[in-house]
Parts: structure tokens; sequence; C-alpha cells
């Protein structure tokens, strides 16, 4: 091979070249844009869940409050029926002693009428 020769081989090679840094360069601009919007459709996917899951943490903590109200109006049925006894056991108390009382009273009234009318059968005397 002659000198000739070499300059066109080399010269044939350096415009490969250039070609492919050409085709790379446009290569890694399109990989480089294609990183980029991923990266910014991710932040936007991220944005998305978050604020899905603040609705979502905001409708469970409603419902928590709900179920808090709701349970604090409820009563057991066991805790019911014991308060049913109970209760019950008070008003048969409060019989027992609201008799005791009428009777005490009656006592008291009748023992005033009898003084009463002692002091009166003295004073006609």
């Amino acid at each position: 091979m002659n000198g000739d020769d070499e300059n066109r081989i080399v010269a044939k090679l350096e415009k490969e070249l250039a070609v492919l840094q050409t085709e790379h360069r446009k290569d890694i601009a399109r990989l480089s844009e294609r990183v980029a919007t991923n990266i910014k459709n991710t932040r936007d996917a991220l944005k998305l869940q978050a604020t899905a899951y603040d609705k979502h943490l905001a409708e469970l903590n409603h419902e928590a409050e709900q179920l808090k109200s709701m349970q604090s109006t409820y009563v057991p049925r066991e805790t019911h029926k014991l308060m049913e006894l109970k209760v019950a056991a008070l008003e048969l108390y409060k019989e027992r002693t609201q008799g005791e009382k009428a009777w005490s009273n009656l006592i008291a009234i009748a023992a005033a009428i009898i003084a009463a009318a002692s002091v009166i059968v003295n004073l006609i005397k």
C-alpha cells in the first residue's frame, strides 16, 4: 500500500468516526431526554400517589372518629342487662323505703293528732 491509499483509508475512517460520533451524540441526547421525561413522570406519579394517600388517610381518620363516636354511645348487651337488673333493684329499694317513710310519716301525723287532742282535752277541763 502506498501513502495515498493509506491517506484515503484514514480519511474514510475519520469520516465514519465523525458519523458515528454524531449518531451517538443524537442517541445520547435522545436517551437523556427520555431519562429526564421518566424522572418528571415518576415525580408526577409520586405526587399523585401522595395526594391519594393523603385523601385515603383523611377518610380513614374520619371513619375512626365516627367509630369512636358510635362506640361512645354503644353499651354491650351484657352491660345493659346488668344495668337493667341494678335499676330494678334500686326501684324496688325506693318503693320499700318510700313505703317505710309513708308509715313513719303516718305515725308522726297520728302522734301529732293525739298530742293536739290531748292539749285540747286539757284546755277544756
